[in-house]
């Protein structure tokens, strides 16, 4: 994942954004492995995931039965409590809308 180009180095915030996102590792948040610079520009190194959930519920073919959608919700949820947990703030962005 690319971040856009900067010019005068990365703020202060940024840093600290970036490095609690690196102590993150609980079983339900992807895991962030590095971050660096190149030409102009931050890389975000994350750990390998085939998919997110976006793209699995926009290609399903019919609707998830009810425990399918506990179960996400549930994860959904215990990632958002370890951020809590751990004093980090988190922001959801959907690029998408999902259907």
């Amino acid at each position: 994942m690319r971040i856009k180009k900067y010019d005068e180095g990365l703020s202060g915030d940024v840093v600290r954004e970036l490095e609690c996102q690196k102590v993150l590792s609980p079983e339900y948040v992807v895991r962030m492995l590095d971050y660096f610079s190149k030409d102009g520009t931050v890389v975000l190194v994350y750990e390998y995931m085939p998919s997110d959930l976006q793209v699995l519920l926009s290609a399903l073919a019919k609707p998830l039965f009810d425990a399918q959608i506990k179960s996400i919700i549930y994860m959904v949820l215990r990632g958002v409590q370890h951020c809590h947990h751990t004093h980090i703030m988190h922001r959801v962005g959907f690029h998408h809308t999902i259907p």
